[in-house]
């Protein structure tokens, strides 16, 4: 019950930040992890898509999308997500999600404040 709250305050915060910063892909990703944590599957995958959209070079809004179609047991869309229509920008340096050098997984980890 506590973590129901504290996600659902999650997702009041981020939706005021967004309101004021609609391009704001580190937010976006909050309201996802929000949603997710909530089981709002749907509202999670949006969140997700429009933090990949905002930023496709960084891997969180990637690896978050990836996990929750895997959650969904949609395995071959979990498969497809990195590498989807809203994928990262060719040519642009790729690090993996559990690279400790990227500072999107530390982020991710808990281990780097939101940028």
């Amino acid at each position: 019950m506590a973590a129901d709250l504290t996600s659902i305050r999650a997702v009041r915060r981020q939706l005021r930040v967004l309101a004021k910063w609609p391009r704001d892909a580190a937010a976006q990703l909050a309201l996802g992890r929000a949603y997710f944590d909530l089981g709002l599957g749907a509202d999670a995958e949006q969140a997700f898509r429009r933090a990949v959209a905002l930023a496709p070079a960084e891997p969180a809004g990637h690896v978050f999308l990836t996990l929750e179609y895997a959650y969904r047991g949609d395995l071959a869309a979990a498969a497809a997500a990195p590498r989807g229509s809203a994928g990262a920008r060719r040519g642009a340096p790729r690090s993996h999600p559990s690279s400790p050098s990227s500072r999107a997984a530390r982020w991710v980890q808990g281990l780097e404040p939101r940028p």
